[in-house]
């Protein structure tokens, strides 16, 4: 009898073990669900931020100002984030010129006005010659002529005029050899796309070629003077007296 009841302690123990390794794990609580990341805050530009500071729209330009004559403003500068950093950079390069204060390097826009050191101007970089072809532009600008052409001078001198007045830009600058025969009709046909010619007098120069280019086919400027620098300071004087004061004085036939 004892056997049998030990027999059946151990089946029922085995039974109890078999449904225990048979009965799913327990699983762990739920956890909370993962909290949201904080939302980013909202861009706020500075406009924004002094209205809400109570500066009016017609304050806010006098705002800055006022904040820029303080020891903080570099911080203001580092608060200032743009969205888009190419059309910063863009309306830098538009609207604000760095320049030495050189009359001829005074921009002609209503772009701010920023004097700095020669070196560091736009439109010299503290070279007088560069500061010469500014000014030459600028006059050629203020007159309408948008192609000039350079009768005359050395090779190194046109070398000189074509990297002053790179291809593509605001002015086309041509130029011809001083010594080389032209025909009337090449010089006519010159002449009909070209808002002005200036002989380069005191430079390499042969009559035969400077004598083909005349005011009865278009407007001819004679500069005699052989530094490029003068030549073109001496040329953009006569084009604001002669041609911006007077634009009709020279109107081609």
């Amino acid at each position: 009898a004892k056997l049998r009841v030990d027999t059946a302690e151990r089946a029922r123990a085995s039974a109890e073990d078999r449904l225990a390794r048979q009965a799913p794990a327990p699983r762990d609580p739920p956890s909370a669900a993962a909290a949201p990341p904080p939302a980013a805050a909202a861009p706020l530009s500075l406009a924004a931020a002094l209205t809400a500071r109570g500066v009016t729209a017609e304050q806010q330009l006098a705002a800055v100002a006022a904040l820029g004559g303080t020891p903080e403003a570099r911080s203001l500068l580092d608060h200032l984030v743009a969205r888009d950093p190419d059309d910063l950079e863009g309306f830098l390069e538009r609207r604000l010129a760095l320049v030495c204060g050189a009359p001829a390097c005074v921009p002609q826009d209503a772009a701010a006005v920023l004097v700095v050191e020669p070196a560091r101007c736009d439109v010299c970089g503290g070279s007088d010659i560069q500061r010469a072809a500014g000014a030459f532009a600028s006059a050629c600008a203020a007159a309408g002529l948008n192609r000039v052409r350079v009768i005359g001078g050395s090779p190194a001198y046109r070398t000189q005029l074509e990297h002053l007045f790179p291809k593509g830009g605001p002015l086309t600058v041509l130029t011809m050899r001083g010594d080389k025969r032209v025909s009337l009709n090449r010089s006519k046909r010159h002449q009909s796309s070209d808002d002005l010619v200036i002989v380069w007098g005191a430079t390499e120069l042969d009559h035969a070629t400077s004598g083909a280019y005349r005011a009865a086919y278009g407007r001819v400027m004679t500069v005699a003077h052989r530094g490029i620098g003068r030549m073109l300071e001496l040329a953009a004087d006569r084009i604001t007296a002669e041609i911006g004061a007077h634009p009709n004085a020279w109107e081609a036939p």
